[in-house]
């Protein structure tokens, strides 16, 4: 499948990028929109929310088979951060071999809470075929934290 929108990522490796406040390799705010396919995103450091991807204020995050490894927040979320957004998350749906899943593995936050993924608001999050593996490392902070999502405001979805 190709991307179908012009804020699209396609076999690309983002790797150890730094960001002084919120997503460490890639920043969505107020209505932005990004497209993701088979994308490694590695070791990358946000000082704020988001150690890999910060979406926020109704943005739009397709990923699929997109692995996060090794990436930190400072804040919260320590691959994915998601405030009244929504995230999609799937197995890679190429045309071609191996398909693959989405996949969280040795992310953290330190001080913070969602060792992979942190969803709050009126966020919603679909997750498809995803692996989740050693996130937290070190801390007592569960791979996933759904804040003030599931009561009120929103979504998550969660399927094998």
């Amino acid at each position: 499948k190709k991307c179908v929108t012009d804020k699209c990522a396609e076999r690309a490796v983002l790797l150890e990028n730094r960001a002084e406040s919120r997503g460490g390799a890639l920043y969505l705010d107020k209505g932005g929109i990004l497209e993701a396919w088979d994308v490694n995103l590695l070791s990358n450091w946000a000082d704020g929310d988001g150690g890999a991807i910060y979406a926020g204020h109704r943005s739009k995050c397709t990923l699929r088979g997109v692995e996060f490894r090794r990436n930190k927040a400072m804040g919260d979320g320590g691959a994915v951060f998601a405030t009244d957004t929504k995230v999609h998350l799937e197995m890679s749906d190429n045309l071609r071999p191996p398909k693959r899943p989405c996949l969280f593995e040795a992310n953290s936050v330190p001080d913070g809470e969602g060792g992979a993924v942190l969803v709050e608001r009126s966020g919603s999050a679909d997750f498809l075929d995803v692996i989740f593996s050693g996130n937290g490392i070190g801390t007592d902070h569960s791979d996933v934290l759904v804040a003030e999502v599931l009561w009120q405001y929103g979504d998550l979805h969660l399927q094998q």
